[in-house]
């Protein structure tokens, strides 16, 4: 099923990217890009800090790496807990780390495949269709 994009005029989803890996944060950028969101990229969590604080529409699901210098995604999630300004969060590992369900998020695991990374996407930011519900129930049913 196709990503149905944003109606005209209506504003995108934000989503913010902080890989340190340049052509996996072009990739998935890419991606991204062409499913409708508005992306914006930071190679670590410092600069994703940096440019949350410079923003002035909140970011609608945050795309991280665990695993990078300067702060890494879960450090990154645990700042913007402290200051209140956690978005829906994916966790992007390439690394075995272990046990990773203490995390306040989903992790997929590299590689992944761009069906893989555009369905958990769309798993996190697009609301279940509940159509069966919408239809009311035949009258007269014992």
């Amino acid at each position: 099923m196709p990503h149905r994009r944003a109606k005209p005029g209506t504003p995108r989803l934000l989503v913010l990217l902080v890989e340190d890996e340049p052509s996996i944060r072009a990739v998935v950028s890419r991606v991204l890009e062409k499913d409708g969101y508005q992306v914006l990229t930071a190679p670590h969590g410092r600069a994703a800090l940096e440019l949350i604080a410079s923003l002035s529409a909140p970011v609608d699901l945050l795309i991280t790496d665990l695993s990078m210098p300067e702060l890494g995604g879960e450090a990154l999630v645990a700042e913007l807990e402290r200051h209140q300004r956690v978005p829906l969060v994916l966790f992007i590992s390439g690394s075995g780390e272990g046990d990773m369900s203490h995390l306040p998020g989903p992790v997929l695991q590299k590689p992944f495949t761009i069906p893989q990374l555009k369905g958990r996407v769309r798993e996190l930011l697009e609301p279940p269709r509940s159509d069966r519900q919408a239809a009311p129930a035949p009258q007269g049913a014992s």
